[in-house]
């Protein structure tokens, strides 16, 4: 693995999970690794996946899918293709409830050794926590999205 790490977006919180890395192609040339995320039209995805393409040295390239808009229909089409056990599904981005859930179909994998050590390396225990399911982590937080109440206590009126 290398030590180069891919650029990290901004994003709304999601767990990017690595399945059992099927890879597409004919077997000359680099291998091609299929992200299936949400939809992001200001090419911040697409920046990441070619970034990490070549930092991978020409060992592979990313091919970045777009999801349905709708958390619902991105979960529905990701768990179409898995139940169908589809081999092209090698990386994903998810929402956090969903690790358990894809976790216990055995549609994804532990993350274990010095891959477990490189995702918990300066990362918020809060969003690990979310990527953690039976004591074992399943995913690799990127970013999160921590929702914040403001409100000026001199126009509000406290609920007795």
């Amino acid at each position: 693995m290398p030590k180069r790490r891919c650029p990290r977006t901004r994003l709304f919180l999601l767990a990017l999970l690595l399945t059992a890395c099927g890879t597409t192609g004919t077997g000359t040339g680099p291998a091609t690794l299929d992200w299936y995320n949400f939809p992001d039209d200001s090419g911040a995805l697409q920046q990441a996946a070619d970034a990490c393409g070549r930092a991978s040295g020409g060992r592979y390239a990313i091919r970045y899918n777009k999801l349905p808009r709708t958390a619902d229909g991105q979960r529905q089409q990701l768990v179409r293709r898995l139940a169908a056990h589809d081999a092209g599904a090698d990386i994903m981005g998810l929402d956090v409830t969903w690790a358990p859930e894809f976790a216990e179909a055995g549609w994804i994998r532990e993350w274990t050794g010095a891959q477990k050590d490189a995702v918990t390396a300066d990362t918020l225990p809060a969003a690990l926590k979310t990527a953690t399911w039976k004591d074992r982590l399943y995913a690799a937080p990127y970013n999160s999205n921590t929702q914040l109440l403001w409100y000026r206590d001199d126009l509000t009126v406290p609920i007795q």
